[in-house]
């Protein structure tokens, strides 16, 4: 239900936990600097808090995560992937840091989102 991730790992790779639906909660240490793609797609995630340190957050990580309300980037995130958070239909607000100099396509294409606040 719950992942601790080492603080010596500096990368989440493709798929790891994609499809582990009854994973609720992760704590992803500050020498994460990727989140590779599909890397939590399709899980019980209800909030996530991407660290500072971290800079990219790859296409379709959050994809379908339905329970995810509550995203946290940290300063450091620069790079959103196309469908980073695609489907997750939990999602109502997120702040976009001012490090970020690329959003892909359907980043946030989630139905229930309706505040997006732009850090300048």
């Amino acid at each position: 239900e719950r992942v601790k991730i080492g603080n010596s790992v500096e990368s989440i790779g493709e798929y790891v936990f994609s499809g582990c639906s009854g994973l609720k909660s992760v704590t992803i240490p500050s020498s994460v600097k990727v989140i590779e793609g599909h890397a939590f797609q399709k899980t019980g995630l209800t909030s996530v808090i991407i660290p500072e340190g971290t800079k990219s957050v790859g296409q379709y990580a959050f994809d379908y995560c339905q329970d995810l309300s509550s995203v946290t980037l940290s300063s450091t995130v620069g790079i959103i992937h196309h469908c980073a958070f695609y489907g997750c239909y939990s999602l109502q607000s997120i702040t976009i840091p001012s490090a970020v100099s690329y959003i892909g396509g359907d980043a946030f294409y989630c139905r229930s989102l309706t505040d997006v606040y732009l850090q300048s």
